[in-house]
């Protein structure tokens, strides 16, 4: 009898155990019933305005349980939609069949699983994430899950907001070829994604879609899309190549500089401006492709990319100016083909480029000053017919580069000729010196320090005289600048202690800071009626000049020009002159200076006249 007790209860014991264990896996996570729905306590319920239902948010930011069961009502009206979920310790979501609307982006953590009461009309779950009924709108991909990949149905034609934002495992996603629209904030925070494939046919691309994507290596934006909002890209720091399509327009949408592991870009044909500074300090770029219609790259746009090695251009690009400092330090560029389009490279252009080896320029008219500074690899340059302007020191410190060679100078040029540029002088001790007739520009520091030379003689085919070019030449005695040069640099005849008269043509529109600086012996100067700028120490310590006549074209005079013109007795100011610098007449003790002005305009330098010169206001003389 003991023994059939003792088997009874054993039976009872077990029966009672399976049933509590049948309790635990029937009932959602943590709850006994709906009655024990601790979550449903922490919504908030807003009554609609035709008060025949609710609306629910969930804003718990450390629940002690990790299901979140939406009831089906609350105080006798259905709950019929849901605005917002933010709890990131929610694992798993329950929906009821009763919810006929969920906003846009509402669900924003990470979750396993989003489960829906299978008699909803209106939503359904696949795989743990939500999909409209009909499959064609993925709402919210269970981004907690730990796959590493998914592909998502073709029957899929619209993505919600943050769809995909915050999945800790998804290393790849492959998109339906449906897709028309990448929402706000799609893919944002999934920390793991390092590719996607988007498919040609997306038109626009949301705000933030891919933000904070941190392992993602490389993007092709297709040809089709052609609007993009702001910060796509932003806290992508493992990006390394970005392609972009044919149909933007401008690349507003992205800041470079955000992505310090970038190595290749590729522009598209649509875009017509890259932004000054957008790649600076690139380390890591290697490659840029640029496309037919970029016409403006700004300044400093590649500056210091060290590791740069190239950099190509459409066939049929629009691009006319390669702004200053554009390419400075990139000490990695072997080579880049000018576009044909292209006529002036700006000041330090290509700065301490110092891999490069050779470059054409044959359709370029104006070298700004350093351009090709300190390229120190560069052998052949050649140059077009229609060479206007080299700038000083354009292609300083570049050691390598082999010039032509003629009666005891050095000249660049190209097949036709050879004499475009003269670069110097093979020997410093020369008296006198014929330049080529087919010379355009004279380089700057040419005849620097041929303290011998007495005279120069510049043909009428030079246009251009560059910096210091005639500096510390204290035997040249005159000077004729014939009527075809109409650019001069600074300083062409500072130190030229015997230059006793210049005859300047016509055809200059500016004297240039210090061109005459200290030229002692300098003692008369017209100057040509189509000046109008005097720059700073243009005259300065010119000791024997007596007297100075302007133009009424003059609208500027420099600071110091005319200082230490300790003979200069009168000066006649029309009044077009709207500015004059800091002690422009300084030490000019015996001048009297002859205004055509009433009183002294607004834009002169408070001590314009620092040394006090006598001055006649109102004064009016023939100009």
């Amino acid at each position: 009898m003991k023994k059939v007790i003792k088997q009874v209860l054993l039976v009872t014991l077990m029966l009672v155990l399976i049933c509590a264990l049948s309790a635990c896996f029937l009932l959602p996570d943590g709850f006994g019933n709906e009655g024990d729905n601790k979550s449903k306590e922490h919504l908030q319920y807003t009554l609609n305005e035709a008060k025949d239902g609710y609306s629910v948010e969930y804003l718990i930011d450390n629940p002690t349980y990790t299901h979140l069961i939406i009831p089906s009502e609350y105080e006798g009206l259905p709950i019929t939609a849901i605005n917002r979920i933010f709890s990131s310790k929610i694992e798993k979501i329950t929906i009821p069949a009763s919810v006929k609307y969920i906003a846009d982006g509402a669900i924003s953590e990470a979750h396993t699983a989003i489960d829906v009461d299978k008699n909803n009309a209106h939503y359904k779950t696949v795989d743990g994430s939500l999909y409209t009924k009909d499959g064609s709108v993925l709402v919210r991909y269970a981004s907690g899950k730990k796959d590493t990949s998914f592909t998502l149905p073709n029957t899929v034609t619209t993505l919600g907001e943050g769809a995909f934002s915050k999945s800790e495992h998804l290393t790849s996603i492959v998109l339906s070829q449906n897709i028309t629209v990448i929402p706000n904030y799609a893919f944002s925070n999934s920390k793991a994604l390092k590719s996607i494939t988007l498919p040609n046919g997306i038109i626009s691309i949301g705000l933030r879609a891919f933000s904070y994507c941190s392992s993602l290596t490389s993007i092709t934006i297709p040809d089709s899309v052609t609007n993009i909002d702001s910060g796509i890209l932003e806290g992508c720091e493992s990006l390394a190549e970005i392609v972009i399509g044919n149909s933007l327009t401008n690349l507003n949408w992205i800041d470079f500089s955000q992505h310090p592991s970038l190595k290749n870009v590729v522009i598209g044909n649509s875009i017509t401006a890259i932004d000054e500074g957008a790649f600076a300090g690139l380390t890591t770029l290697e490659s840029v492709t640029i496309g037919n219609f970029v016409a403006t790259i700004g300044k400093e746009t590649f500056k210091d990319c060290t590791s740069l090695k190239s950099v190509s251009f459409g066939e049929n690009n629009k691009l006319t100016v390669i702004e200053s400092g554009t390419f400075d330090g990139c000490s990695a560029l072997s080579g880049v083909q000018i576009p044909a389009s292209v006529t002036k490279i700006g000041d330090k252009a290509f700065f301490y480029c110092s891999n490069i080896t050779n470059i054409s320029l044959d359709t370029v008219t104006e070298i700004g000053k350093n351009a090709f500074s300190g390229c120190s690899a560069l052998a052949k340059v050649v140059l077009s017919d229609n060479i206007k302007y080299v700038g000083s020191n354009a292609f300083g410190d570049c050691n390598a580069l082999v010039c032509n060679e003629d009666d005891n100078a050095y000249y660049l040029g190209n097949e036709q000729n050879q004499y475009l540029v003269l670069m110097g002088v093979k020997n410093k001790q020369i008296v006198s010196f014929d330049i080529s007739t087919q010379t355009k520009i004279i380089y700057s520091n040419v005849f620097s320090e041929c303290e011998l030379l007495e005279s120069v003689n510049i043909p009428s085919s030079v246009t251009s005289i560059g910096s210091f070019a005639f500096s510390h030449c204290k035997a040249l005695t005159s000077v004729t600048i014939p009527i075809s040069v109409t650019t001069l640099g600074d300083y062409v005849f500072t130190y030229c202690s015997s230059l006793g008269s210049v005859e300047l043509p016509e055809s200059i529109s500016a004297i240039p800071d210090g061109m005459f600086y200290n030229c002692e012996s300098l003692s008369n100067v017209q100057i040509p009626n189509s000046v109008t700028t005097i720059g700073a120490n243009a005259f300065d310590g010119c000791k024997t000049i007596t007297e100075v006549r302007f133009s009424p074209s003059l609208t500027s005079i420099g600071e110091q020009a005319f200082a230490g013109c300790y003979k200069l007795q009168s000066v006649y100011i029309p009044d077009t002159v709207t500015y004059i610098g800091y002690k422009a007449f300084y030490k000019c003790s015996n001048l009297k200076i002859y205004c055509q002005a009433k009183s002294k305009p607004n834009g002169w330098d408070k001590d314009w006249n620092y040394s006090n010169c006598d001055v006649s206001w109102n004064h009016h003389s023939s100009y």
